[in-house]
């Protein structure tokens, strides 16, 4: 479904990455982990059009998307959940949903989908007029996933959805993006969280200093001893 290959990308003077490449398989959850800095969340912005390449090319269903802009890549259907959800503050969760379908035209469809939002985040219910700044951790994670999902994608990009939550609201996203999996979703992940990364994926990437420099199979990389000591601390 995803094909990166040998992308490059700057920061001024900084090359953020260096021939990175990967494959993602429909169906597929594959997640990337490394320190903070090697380049992930610069991966899923070049994927999603939000910073250019130096290099390399990213092919989307055969299609090549890294010449379009990150409107057209949403409309190719890829959506991107970005680190620190980056929610519209003083917008409701309302509002954030609409503007997640800001792609589509049919306000019927919607207004369908809005509702299987709340079916599928229960802990949005009864909040949509609420301002999304002024909802809890766990509730701005969930409108951030929900609001991903209102453009119909089939390719989801998860930015550290884990990122400051206690530990059983990041079992339920982690759930959360199991079902959608489950329901016909392919989903690439970044995390933080080396552990669930590797237990929640199909396959994984590392990536150190903008590079790949180990992959496979996550029950694979998860005996791995060059995991278990500086991803797993084990």
């Amino acid at each position: 479904m995803l094909k990166v290959e040998n992308i490059a990308v700057n920061y001024e003077e900084t090359r953020a990455l260096k021939d990175i490449s990967l494959e993602i398989k429909e169906g597929e959850i594959v997640s990337i982990i490394g320190s903070n800095g090697a380049g992930k969340s610069t991966t899923l912005k070049a994927i999603s059009g939000i910073v250019g390449l130096q290099s390399g090319n990213i092919e989307f269903k055969d299609k090549k998307i890294n010449n379009l802009s990150p409107e057209e890549i949403v409309k190719a259907g890829i959506s991107h959940c970005p680190e620190g959800r980056q929610l519209w503050p003083d917008m409701t969760v309302l509002e954030n949903l609409e503007m997640g379908a800001f792609i589509r035209e049919n306000s019927e469809s919607i207004q369908k989908d809005i509702q299987e939002t709340f079916d599928l985040f229960p802990i949005l219910k009864g909040k949509e007029k609420q301002t999304a700044g002024s909802l809890s951790g766990g509730e701005q994670q969930a409108l951030a996933v929900a609001r991903a999902l209102m453009s119909n994608p089939q390719l989801l990009l998860f930015d550290e959805p884990s990122l400051g939550l206690a530990p059983q609201l990041i079992k339920d996203i982690f759930n959360k993006i199991q079902l959608l999996r489950d329901e016909g979703k392919t989903i690439l992940l970044v995390e933080q969280n080396a552990n669930i990364a590797l237990k929640t994926s199909d396959r994984t990437y590392v990536i150190e200093k903008g590079e790949v420099v180990l992959h496979g199979k996550s029950e694979e990389l998860i005996e791995n001893q060059e995991v278990k000591e500086i991803y797993l601390g084990m």
